[in-house]
């Protein structure tokens, strides 16, 4: 009889009391076996140590030094017994039948990472519409996750293997929020991907994500496009050729969302940046003639769309 992978869950949480408890519970909850749960704590000031402790007999605890999220999920990684690694952020929450869907993936010895649909809750976990974000690719994605990375952290599994050959998360301080884009793409030059095209996963959205600091996220993805140009710009020639556009886009990005934050000076800014690196993305035109009516018809404008913001 086939014995099924031990698969190790990677927990990080730094300060996260209010929701780790509902995270590792979805960990513990899983329907396929054999899996070891393993939640790092990077340095918590709250009591997260408590809240754990009714679990603390199901679980690997591990408290160390802050250090960011890339060293708590390389701690997890480096102590973990099992052939495949899947990644659950501490305020994230699986389905229970999540790996069950995505383990069959790896029968075939050249995919490397798996991956799954996401949905967007609130701070109470409740469900936001039109928020879920759609699988896009598999196979060799390498090209395609360059322009766009569409693979969610807490959805993943990948062999440890394969992490350990792309030399881990990056502990740069400057990729912090986009460090697993980094390693999602140094895997995907080298191992398929493949993706199941269903929602296995709940993305918390709360004021204190990592992810909500607009100008180190996009300036850390920028660090990300470039180290992986230059390393692998030579075998994949494309991207080079992408470059420029994909500059663009990412300036892009960040234009829209300094823009509905109501930061029309640093929206203009980059809306700037975007036109000169990709003069013709037809998006650009829309928030340019915005900027240019100024805040005040700006937020008239919001209003009339909006009427109870």
């Amino acid at each position: 009889m086939n014995m099924k992978p031990l698969v190790s869950v990677v927990i990080p949480t730094y300060n996260g009391a209010s929701y780790i408890r509902e995270a590792v519970d979805s960990a513990l909850a899983q329907k396929y076996q054999p899996l070891e749960v393993i939640v790092v704590d990077d340095g918590s000031t709250d009591n997260t140590e408590d809240v754990l402790k009714p679990v603390m007999g199901r679980i690997r605890y591990i408290k160390k030094a802050n250090g960011g999220p890339a060293g708590a999920r390389n701690a997890g990684i480096k102590e973990a017994k099992g052939e495949f690694i899947a990644f659950l952020d501490g305020d994230d929450v699986w389905e229970p039948h999540k790996l069950t869907w995505q383990m069959p993936a790896f029968e075939n010895a050249n995919v490397g990472l798996a991956y799954a649909n996401v949905s967007v809750m609130d701070e109470g976990g409740n469900p936001l519409e039109h928020t879920i974000r759609l699988a896009k690719s598999e196979g060799l994605v390498f090209e395609d996750l360059f322009r766009k990375n569409f693979i969610p952290t807490s959805t993943v599994v990948a062999r440890k293997s394969c992490i350990e050959k792309a030399g881990y998360f990056d502990e740069n301080r400057e990729l912090i929020s986009v460090e697993d884009y980094d390693l999602w793409l140094k895997i995907a030059a080298n191992h398929r991907v493949r993706r199941v095209d269903m929602v296995l996963a709940k993305y918390r959205r709360h004021p204190h994500n990592i992810s909500t600091d607009l100008a180190r996220s996009y300036f850390g993805e920028k660090k990300v496009l470039e180290n992986a140009l230059k390393t692998f710009g030579d075998r994949f020639p494309l991207i080079r050729k992408q470059w420029k556009r994909r500059l663009g886009c990412l300036w892009h990005e960040l234009t829209r969302d300094y823009f509905y934050r109501g930061d029309y000076a640093h929206a203009k800014k980059y809306c700037v940046e975007s036109f000169r690196n990709d003069p013709w993305n037809p998006r650009n035109f829309r928030y340019y003639l915005l900027l240019l009516l100024g805040p005040g018809v700006i937020n008239g404008l919001k209003k009339i769309r909006n009427p109870r913001s």
